[in-house]
């Protein structure tokens, strides 16, 4: 059996007509929101990625306040400190 066309004016033709109008909304509705989707991802990963950066500048901001700030300024302090740590966990 072959292909079966509605006669043009008849019920069958108008609401495959109305049908097919619909479906192609539909898939031009479903590729409009998943490319708005995709920019939205995008856009959240750079946010995120900024975020993530000024988090990890401030963590050195407030790690240079510490007490590894004297270790930055006099790198033989901290040799100093780390061979003290080797010598008491030898020591146990």
């Amino acid at each position: 059996m072959g292909l079966r066309l509605a006669n043009e004016g008849s019920f069958e033709h108008e609401y495959g007509t109305k049908w097919k109008a619909l479906v192609m909304e539909h898939k031009q509705k479903e590729l409009e929101l998943k490319e708005e989707m995709a920019r939205e991802v995008e856009k959240l990963q750079a946010q995120m990625e900024i975020a993530r950066y000024d988090y990890e500048t401030e963590m050195l901001r407030q790690r240079k306040t510490t007490s590894f700030y004297p270790y930055l300024t006099n790198p033989m302090s901290l040799l100093n400190h780390l061979s003290i740590s080797i010598i008491r966990i030898k020591a146990t």
